[in-house]
């Protein structure tokens, strides 16, 4: 029979640094003294690493194991109580940050006495919403620049993924184009979800007020890019496993090889002996 592993973890990208919204409890107002914080984080939130496969990871983020819905609605209800948030122009509460909420699941089942794991991975992504500099405090438009910067990355992206294909050189071989992951904290951590081995899905919220219709053609057309995205997707395995199943496969291979050889040496074998007991009998 299967068996299942399920870990969450939330963060969120406030002005270019990633907070972990699950180790802290704090009020929005003064996050920076949260007694639970990481020293990491105090002196500019968690650093972003590369894995040995070229991935972006935060090492220092909390990782939960959960065994059923209502602790991942715990969660995200405690993860969100920790957000920033703040009354703009369109939005009474909205969001001065992006979050990103991952569900890790691994299956396990025995092949053979060994044991195969198959991992996959859930990214929610909450987008701040990009807003036109208005007379507002220094504090919301340093996080509107922020936002609009890491939002603008996020395009750039995108853009450059769905044009992948479609450039040519001067040679008629496909171009690769430059992806630019590494110009924000966003796109870093969401690099496998939009480029990797992965299906990506944006829902857009628009607003049916006219005087935001700017924003609504924006958000639109940021959509529209998004859904040039292709993928390829594959499963996948534990590396392990990974190099089990190809050896496995080479065996099998090798197998129905040399059973097409040896049935093709039996039927050479008994048209011999039929053609020589013919010829015994043409003697006689």
């Amino acid at each position: 029979c299967r068996q299942f592993v399920v870990t969450l973890s939330f963060l969120e990208i406030y002005n270019e640094k990633v907070r972990d919204l699950l180790t802290k409890t704090t009020s929005r107002k003064n996050k920076a003294k949260s007694p639970l914080s990481s020293p990491t984080e105090n002196k500019g939130g968690l650093k972003i690493r590369m894995n040995k496969k070229g991935g972006f990871i935060v090492p220092d983020l909390s990782t939960h194991l959960v065994t059923d819905a209502n602790q991942v609605y715990q969660l995200i209800k405690r993860g969100n109580k920790n957000r920033s948030v703040a009354a703009t122009h369109q939005n009474s509460v909205s969001s001065r940050s992006h979050s990103i909420l991952t569900l890790c699941v691994e299956s396990g089942r025995r092949n053979k006495g060994k044991m195969m794991v198959v991992k996959s991975k859930l990214n929610l992504v909450d987008l701040a919403g990009s807003e036109r500099f208005q007379a507002q405090s220094s504090e919301r438009q340093k996080e509107s620049s922020n936002i609009n910067k890491s939002l603008n990355t996020l395009g750039n992206v995108i853009a450059a993924l769905s044009a992948v294909g479609n450039t040519t050189t001067t040679t008629g071989s496909r171009k690769k184009p430059f992806v630019p992951y590494r110009d924000s904290a966003l796109t870093k951590l969401l690099s496998d979800s939009l480029g990797g081995n992965s299906y990506t899905l944006m829902i857009a919220n628009a607003n049916m007020c006219d005087r935001n219709m700017g924003e609504t053609l924006s958000t639109l057309r940021y959509a529209t890019r998004a859904k040039k995205i292709q993928n390829k997707v594959s499963k996948n395995l534990n590396p392990n496993d990974a190099i089990l199943l190809k050896l496995q496969e080479e065996i099998n291979a090798l197998k129905e090889m040399m059973r097409q050889k040896d049935a093709l040496i039996e039927n050479l074998t008994k048209g011999n002996s039929s053609s020589s007991s013919s010829s015994d009998h043409k003697t006689r």
